[in-house]
C-alpha cells in the first residue's frame, strides 16, 4: 500500500508513454570535447525491410519534439535492435562520439545502493505509523518471489526463520482461521503460532484482541461448556529447552491415596 501511495504521490516524474520524456531548464547540459575534430560517419545501408520503421520513429520523434532538422558536422548511423516481442528498438551508434568526448567523473554511488537505502529526515516523518516501523527493520526485510518477509532472530540466537508481512487486509482473516485450527487455544499459545508464521506491527495486541473476540471462545464461556476438542496431533516447539503444557485425557486411575482425587500419585 506505501508503495502504491509513494507512486501516486510522484507520478510527474513517471514516462506515461514512450515519447513523454519531460524536459528541464534547472541544468543545461554541455559536452565538452577539447580539440577533437567532430566525428562524421558514412551512412550505412540498412535492411529494406527495416526502413518504414525507421522512418515511422523519425517522424514520431520529430512530431513530439524529441529531435529537430539539423545541419550539423557531427553524424553518428541509426542502428535497429529486435526486442523480445519483435518489435524493432531504434538506437544511434555513439561508440566513436563517445571516444572523443572529456567524460564527466562524479562520486555517484550504485544505482541499487540508492534504491536499498531506507528513507530518512522528512520523508520518514511523512511515513505511516506502521511504514515507520518498518522502516526501522530495513536490514531484517527479504522480497522472495515477489512476497515480503521479516527475518526472525530470537534474541539467545537459537530460532531463526522467515515471517511473511500480513498486508492488512489480510490480518484478521489470518488469526481468525490460525486460532480455529488450533482449537481454539488461549492468546499465550495463539501468538506462539502466529509469532512461527507472520508478523505485522502490532501483532501481539492484535492477537489478543482477536482471541478475546472470538465468538466460539466466548459462547463457551458463557454456557460453563468447553469447546469441542481437536483432533490429537504431534506438538512441534521451534526453541530448544521448551517447557510443553499438555492436558490428561482420561478416564485417569484413582490413586492408592488420592482420597477420591484422580490423578498422578
Amino acid at each position: 500500500m506505501y508503495a502504491e501511495e509513494f507512486m501516486r504521490s510522484r507520478s510527474q516524474v513517471f514516462s506515461k508513454s514512450e515519447f513523454d520524456i519531460g524536459r528541464t531548464d534547472v541544468l543545461h547540459h554541455r559536452i565538452d570535447r577539447g580539440d577533437n575534430v567532430p566525428h562524421f560517419e558514412r551512412l550505412r545501408r540498412h535492411p529494406t525491410c527495416q526502413l518504414p520503421v525507421i522512418d515511422d520513429h523519425v517522424e514520431d520523434m520529430l512530431r513530439h519534439d524529441v529531435i529537430e532538422p539539423a545541419a550539423s558536422p557531427w553524424c553518428s548511423n541509426v542502428v535497429t535492435v529486435r526486442k523480445k516481442d519483435g518489435s524493432m528498438r531504434f538506437c544511434i551508434d555513439y561508440r566513436k562520439t563517445n571516444d572523443l568526448i572529456k567524460k564527466d567523473k562524479f562520486p555517484l554511488p550504485k544505482i541499487d545502493t540508492c534504491l536499498g537505502m531506507p528513507p530518512t529526515g522528512t520523508e520518514l516523518r511523512e511515513l505511516p505509523d506502521e511504514a515507520r516501523v518498518l522502516t526501522a527493520q530495513w536490514e531484517s526485510l527479504l522480497l522472495r518471489d515477489d512476497v515480503l518477509y521479516r527475518r526472525f532472530h530470537h534474541p539467545d540466537g537459537s530460532t531463526r526463520h522467515l515471517q511473511v508481512l500480513l498486508p492488512g487486509s489480510l490480518r484478521r482473516k489470518s488469526v481468525e482461521e490460525l486460532h480455529a485450527e488450533l482449537g481454539h487455544f488461549g492468546q499465550y499459545k495463539t501468538r506462539l503460532a502466529v509469532l512461527q508464521r507472520a508478523y505485522f506491527p502490532g501483532w501481539r495486541s492484535f492477537t489478543n484482541l482477536v482471541v478475546r473476540n472470538c465468538t466460539v471462545c466466548n459462547q463457551s464461556q458463557r454456557s460453563m461448556q468447553a469447546p469441542r476438542q481437536t483432533a490429537l496431533r504431534p506438538m512441534r516447539e521451534f526453541r530448544p529447552m521448551a517447557v510443553l503444557h499438555a492436558d490428561l485425557i482420561g478416564p485417569v486411575v484413582e490413586g492408592k491415596n488420592s482420597r477420591e482425587q484422580r490423578g498422578f500419585q
